[in-house]
């Protein structure tokens, strides 16, 4: 006889106990694993209504987002205008912490912050059109959880005090 344990998102424990061959335990795994996917996805479509109001998403996005939120690896090419920041903000508003957006595109950022600040998501940027005062109240800021997105130019990660910032997020 073979027991399996399974966690579901919920906080849920199934214990199964099988006396079947391997197969039929590939299979509930399989099918564990698409119950996930379906919570996961309506949490995803959820959040999608409630921070950005749309009902929808766009061709890819679902896919994207199922994989940043398993955390997996995804690399996401899609034209301009076709949603990959949501790609990353949208997990970012569903996962706890801090998410670090890099980019060496200071008007692009601006764009972005300025947008979700609209949507009353807390979010900031660090770049070199900040003075010394701007840039340290942002990091205390970073450090006292204010923030789910941080969107920073590449070069940030060679100052010893935005690292010690993020150390701690």
């Amino acid at each position: 006889m073979q027991t399996s344990s399974y966690s579901f998102e919920a906080g849920t424990r199934v214990v199964v106990s099988l006396a079947f061959a391997t197969p039929i335990t590939a299979r509930f795994r399989t099918i564990a694993e698409g119950l996930q996917k379906v919570s996961s996805n309506t949490r995803a479509r959820e959040a999608l209504q409630k921070h950005f109001g749309f009902t929808d998403f766009l061709e890819g996005q679902a896919e994207v987002i199922e994989s940043v939120l398993a955390a997996q690896n995804a690399v996401v090419v899609m034209p301009t205008g076709g949603g990959k920041s949501l790609c990353y903000q949208l997990p970012a508003l569903m996962l706890d912490g801090v998410t670090l957006v890099v980019s060496p595109l200071i008007a692009l950022m601006k764009d972005q912050v300025d947008a979700l600040a609209g949507r009353d998501i807390p979010t900031t940027f660090i770049n070199s059109s900040l003075g010394y005062a701007e840039t340290n109240k942002r990091l205390s800021e970073i450090r006292r959880g204010i923030y789910k997105l941080v969107y920073v130019a590449p070069e940030r990660f060679r100052s010893q005090a935005f690292m010690d910032a993020i150390a701690i997020v």
